[in-house]
């Protein structure tokens, strides 16, 4: 997606995504498109059956909602934030298409991964397969669970569920993400990364937003089950990015 130039990223925001395998943009989101995004979230959470068939990792306890790309007006900008694009085209090397969009919010007492990749294909080249965006729709710190992150792990060429005797547990280097509501953490598919028990009382509410290249299958095929009303106020770039 040419279009998608670094000259909407600084200096240092790129650096982070070249050296650390992370960025944090701050203030993506305003306060109103917060609260909207969490209401539409705990909507669906409530009236849509879950498909457990479809999680990778079974979490009952986690809150799970899958395909948000059909869930309103209000996740468009997951697909569309200009800033946010120009970072994923970054990590992926200007080869991009949406992959997916849902939500994994962590309940009181839950949210603990083992480290892992979201993408392991193409370890050890320049550019991952895919690259996720994690957007916090609360404070995010060690009192809720902030994600594990592992700064410079993507080009280890390494998956940690494979050379770490316990994935689960703190690895040297290891940062807890601190971020406020409203900002969205890029990072790509071959950075170490992993959630954190929520030691709050609250719900740490997540949106995540995955691209891949484009030769790399989307989950689901978007064409197959995007409803007509989203397709009928995409933009000409969206309707590229989402592969239709």
């Amino acid at each position: 997606m040419a279009s998608h130039h670094n000259d909407r990223l600084t200096d240092d925001e790129r650096h982070r995504l070249d050296n650390d395998g992370f960025v944090i943009l701050h203030d993506v989101l305003s306060s109103k498109q917060v609260g909207a995004i969490v209401e539409r979230i705990q909507q669906l959470a409530e009236t849509a059956e879950r498909d457990y068939s479809r999680e990778a990792v079974i979490e009952p306890e986690m809150i799970k909602v899958l395909d948000l790309i059909n869930g309103g007006e209000v996740f468009d900008v997951g697909y569309t934030h200009p800033r946010v694009l120009a970072a994923v085209n970054h990590v992926l090397g200007g080869d991009m298409k949406f992959h997916s969009m849902g939500s994994r919010s962590a309940t009181p007492g839950y949210g603990h991964q083992a480290l892992h990749l979201d993408f392991g294909r193409d370890l050890g080249r320049p550019h991952p397969a895919g690259c996720n965006t994690l957007w916090t729709l609360v404070d995010f710190g060690c009192h809720n669970g902030g994600t594990r992150l592992v700064p410079g792990s993507h080009t280890s060429g390494q998956n940690p569920r494979e050379v770490l005797d316990d994935p689960k547990a703190d690895v040297p280097g290891e940062i807890r993400l601190e971020a406020p509501a409203g900002s969205v953490v890029v990072f790509g598919g071959h950075t170490w990364h992993g959630g954190a028990q929520n030691l709050s009382d609250d719900v740490r509410w997540t949106l995540l937003t995955a691209f891949c290249k484009r030769d790399h299958l989307q989950d689901p095929p978007v064409a197959e089950m995007i409803d007509d009303n989203v397709r009928a106020r995409l933009s000409e770039e969206s309707h590229r990015l989402l592969y239709l």
